[in-house]
């Protein structure tokens, strides 16, 4: 099963490096204020999330691929905040109250993305009517 995870991990990051060589193709060729632009940096955004999955992917098929290390939780979700919106849909407000004293946790970058992008999507199937959550 890892073998396999590994494989198709390695094929989706093959795409992924197109996608995101295109894309700065793209950002480079629109002026810094073109309304497409911001478009297209997000799209990079998201791919280079994709990455991060993909590593997340391949740290199944060969355990050793997870980099523990320091970090913040609050600038990881700064960081997916563009992401996390645009997830959770128009009909639900994602309200973020990060704590200025939250410590630093030691833990693979990807898997806190992971996490969180998990509760967003989780927090999105419990309001189908939309509503209103906070991260």
């Amino acid at each position: 099963m890892g073998r396999l995870a590994g494989g198709v991990a390695h094929d989706f990051n093959n795409l992924l490096t197109g996608v995101l060589l295109y894309c700065d193709l793209l950002v480079t060729g629109l002026e810094p204020g073109h309304r497409a632009r911001k478009y297209a940096e997000e799209i990079r955004s998201a791919g280079l999330q994709a990455t991060g999955l993909v590593r997340q992917l391949l740290a199944v098929s060969r355990p050793s691929s997870c980099e523990a290390r320091l970090l913040s939780l609050n600038e990881i979700a700064e960081g997916m905040r563009g992401l996390l919106v645009r997830l959770i849909g128009e009909n639900i407000e994602l309200k973020f109250r990060l704590d200025s004293n939250l410590r630093l946790i030691r833990m693979d970058h990807t898997q806190a993305q992971q996490i969180l992008l998990n509760l967003a999507l989780n927090a999105r199937d419990v309001l189908p009517a939309g509503g209103q959550t906070c991260l």
